[in-house]
């Protein structure tokens, strides 16, 4: 299982790939998008900048050179929800030249885009913005699109993710470590721009209030509304981790595991990359599973809030909690 890296330098690449790196994904800003088009994002980080993407070829050619020299390939984000028919204009070009630096793939879910990238012979990664929550939405994508690959949604759970990889013979991703949506990004259509602000960012920053049921309400009532609010805008997705599934998903011959945080500093991707391929190597060495996850690396269960513990920070909750009432029971 491969892990999938965020770039947004071209600085200490040969680092990650040290320590585990598989493949990369970037993003790119151009002044003359946002000349054309303002606000609009040319990406899902697209309004963070030069944080998470890069801001010319030259910088990114330089990256891509070097992943290229430790055969890494390197896929370029165009994931904004859609584009219009001037945008696509516009990315066409910006396409052949990521081709002509040597790029090897798009990741988008705009069905517009991808007849031009299967011209330019570059991979197709759809997005999870596609919202394929199924094999035959998989098998539209494989029979019309010719994709190579297809990211599943982040809320999509392990049986579901299991039942699809079964049924199609193509690359399948999941989502890993970080940025987990509590809503379904696939119908969200939020844009993540302070101008703009996405709908579960507000939902966080609001404060939380209550009705009274008959002028009244009980302690237990008043305790269990503010617990609500705390779990959902403190705890709930607020890191997001997989490494619990880690073993199965090896099981299930999934293709590829997301980390994400392009706009993370380099730091902190690189500790994930380090944290998720020791479990993948933990994982490889386990007798089964539950031997897995009684030596699997994981720096969360300390959490004084046992947000792991109970899959309040899991992308997989679902799963995480069978497995702990297994070792409950050990």
């Amino acid at each position: 299982m491969k892990i999938f890296v965020p770039l947004h330098s071209n600085k200490k690449i040969k680092e990650l790939i040290d320590v585990g790196a598989s493949e990369f994904y970037a993003g790119l800003i151009l002044d003359k998008w946002n000349e054309n088009f303002r606000d609009f994002p040319i990406n899902a980080r697209g309004n963070n900048g030069k944080a998470a993407n890069f801001s010319s070829y030259k910088e990114f050619a330089k990256a891509i050179r070097i992943a290229s020299d430790y055969n890494k390939e390197v896929f370029l984000t165009l994931n904004s929800h859609c584009y219009t028919a001037k945008q696509i204009k516009f990315l066409y070009g910006i396409i052949k030249n990521f081709k002509n630096i040597g790029g090897n793939g798009i990741i988008t879910s705009d069905l517009n885009l991808m007849p031009y990238i299967k011209e330019l012979n570059l991979k197709i990664v759809v997005g999870s913005d596609a919202a394929i929550y199924n094999y035959m939405s998989a098998q539209f994508f494989v029979d019309n699109y010719n994709v190579n690959r297809i990211i599943l949604p982040r809320d999509l759970n392990v049986n579901e993710i299991q039942s699809i990889k079964n049924k199609l013979n193509i690359e399948i991703e999941v989502f890993g470590q970080n940025g987990f949506c509590k809503f379904s990004n696939g119908i969200c259509f939020a844009f993540h721009c302070k101008k703009m602000n996405s709908f579960c960012s507000s939902l966080d920053m609001s404060g939380w209030e209550y009705a009274k049921l008959n002028g009244r309400i009980s302690f237990d009532q008043l305790y269990k509304i503010k617990e609500n609010h705390f779990l959902y805008s403190q705890i709930y997705n607020n890191r997001a981790c997989s490494l619990c599934a880690i073993y199965k998903f090896i099981s299930l011959n999934i293709d590829s595991y997301k980390i994400v945080g392009r706009e993370h500093e380099f730091g902190r991707i690189k500790k994930d990359v380090m944290l998720v391929a020791n479990n993948i190597n933990i994982a490889k060495k386990s007798e089964n599973e539950q031997d897995y996850i009684i030596h699997m690396d994981n720096p969360y269960m300390t959490d004084p809030y046992k947000a792991c513990k109970f899959g309040y920070q899991c992308c997989y909750n679902d799963y995480v909690r069978v497995i702990n009432k297994n070792l409950l029971t050990m």
